[in-house]
């Protein structure tokens, strides 16, 4: 009997752990002044860029967490491969510039905008036009019969759309430009090579080329050509999706708004928030123009890109800014 004492007796641990310990199964966060609060899960796209420097707040400031929700985040080389993921139902929410949004609305996606985002900014702005630092290039004329760098010139998309509308604000016939598509990483190298003289910059890869010496500024505000102000970019998810889920976009909204707030209002923390998840270090992200975050769309903040697609020929036909918006627009 005295050898069948220690199995018995760890047999009644045993039987008292499953009983009584914590299911581990279950993702709960537990409140001191009230019972366990279960999160519902959620995956959303992103693409790894100082744009989403709400979405690391929020990450970081446990915000998903306080409105009930465990986010996945995967990241995606860019809106080709998110809206796709959008679409099919693999990620519920995606992070997309607007123009994209635009475009699969013309082809009948059912895709809607949700409340936070970037905007362009007045002078100076996140993207800008940039020149060799030795260039004899002053005015936007000087860019005809010029080699500029571009991340697309296939004149189908925002690139391309801001160009048109650069153009035609500067006097510039951009058919006399020679453009030549790279992506934003190579382009300061192209410019230190002499294989372009200009190019399309974006952060943080303007502030690198500037602060090496290899760049300088033509133009520090090219979005304003589109508009004083417009999103930009911003989080997307389907009109189908959407309209079953209220409650969790109602809490995703939540969580973007709190740390749109905090990043709007804490800009002393930003550079080395910006170097722990853009892998930037604090010094250059201390140098960079952000853009500006917000989570109101206003009364034309997507109309005039809209416009600039149909009057370039890049959709067929216009229609009203609010057909892609699931917010109230202001």
């Amino acid at each position: 009997m005295r050898k069948l004492l220690p199995v018995l007796l760890l047999l009644v641990i045993g039987i008292l752990a499953i009983f009584f310990l914590p299911k581990f199964a279950e993702k709960t966060v537990v409140n001191p002044t009230s019972s366990p609060v279960k999160l519902t899960k959620l995956k959303i796209g992103i693409i790894e860029t100082v744009s989403l420097l709400p979405y690391y707040v929020a990450k970081e400031k446990g915000y998903f967490t306080e409105e009930g929700l465990e986010v996945e985040a995967i990241p995606m080389q860019g809106g080709a491969v998110i809206a796709p993921a959008v679409a099919s139902g693999d990620i519920n929410i995606g992070w997309s510039i607007t123009g994209s949004i635009i475009q699969a609305h013309d082809r009948e996606f059912d895709f809607k905008m949700l409340g936070g985002g970037t905007f362009n900014k007045p002078t100076p702005d996140f993207q800008q036009f940039l020149v060799s630092a030795d260039s004899d290039i002053k005015s936007p004329k000087d860019l005809e019969g010029r080699k500029f760098a571009t991340n697309d010139k296939s004149k189908t998309g925002f690139p391309s759309l801001l160009l048109e509308a650069w153009g035609k604000k500067n006097g510039v016939d951009i058919d006399k430009i020679i453009f030549m598509e790279m992506p934003f990483p190579q382009m300061e190298a192209a410019l230190k090579n002499k294989q372009v003289e200009a190019g399309n910059f974006v952060e943080p890869y303007a502030t690198f080329a500037i602060s090496r010496g290899v760049a300088r500024v033509l133009d520090d505000a090219p979005l304003s050509s589109i508009a004083d102000r417009f999103m930009v970019s911003g989080w997307f998810a389907k009109k189908s999706w959407i309209d079953q889920n209220l409650q969790l976009i109602n809490s995703f909204n939540k969580a973007i708004e709190k740390s749109t707030k905090y990043v709007n209002e804490n800009p002393q923390e930003l550079p080395s928030i910006i170097s722990k998840n853009v892998k930037i270090e604090v010094e250059t992200s201390s140098k960079m123009i952000l853009p500006f975050f917000d989570t109101v769309i206003r009364s034309n903040d997507l109309q005039p890109l809209i416009d600039g697609f149909v009057q370039y020929g890049y959709i067929e036909k216009n229609f009203p800014e609010q057909e892609i918006v699931d917010a109230k627009i202001e």
